[in-house]
């Protein structure tokens, strides 16, 4: 029996046709055999409430009492593959980007351990990635989380560079 691989994409902009959101559709991973794949775009308005109100809610219960932070985090949980787009901003990550990684508090017994994420960053410029790479190492080191791709988009990549990418990731 073949093994299905479990592939969540999340996009953190929080403009409806971004880069970032349009790279993770561009994948179009959900038409290969052997994966169920799901979008998340925190544009949206059903994840407008993530949020992290340190009310130490989940240290007892190891859940979050705000349900919009519960649907991301089941989300992650049931997923294999990871793939978060996220825009950067003055060299760093954006607002929302760092709220998704605060939702995790929860995750204090590493429920993500093994989990691999795909990192993709959106930026005007090439080589303004470093301190959002970082940012995400911390992250992934506390979760147990493997980063195994970085990826970078910015204005100068052209359209053979995102073919060569997206090849890369699927």
């Amino acid at each position: 029996m073949r093994k299905i691989n479990r592939i969540l994409g999340v996009s953190t902009s929080m403009h409806f046709g971004s880069r970032s959101r349009q790279f993770l559709e561009s994948l179009d991973l959900d038409k290969y055999d052997g994966v169920e794949y799901k979008q998340m775009n925190l544009v949206d308005d059903e994840y407008q409430d993530l949020n992290c109100i340190a009310c130490e809610n989940c240290v007892s219960s190891n859940s979050c009492k705000l349900e919009g932070n519960n649907i991301i985090l089941d989300a992650f949980l049931q997923s294999d593959i990871i793939i978060i787009s996220a825009p950067i901003y003055y060299g760093s990550l954006t607002g929302k980007t760092k709220l998704l990684m605060e939702c995790f508090h929860p995750f204090r017994a590493k429920q993500l351990e093994g989990k691999e994420l795909i990192l993709v960053l959106s930026s005007a410029k090439e080589g303004q990635e470093g301190i959002a790479v970082m940012q995400f190492l911390i992250w992934c080191h506390t979760h147990q989380i493997k980063l195994v791709q970085v990826v970078t988009i910015h204005d100068e990549t052209t359209e053979n560079d995102n073919i060569r990418m997206i090849d890369d990731i699927r």
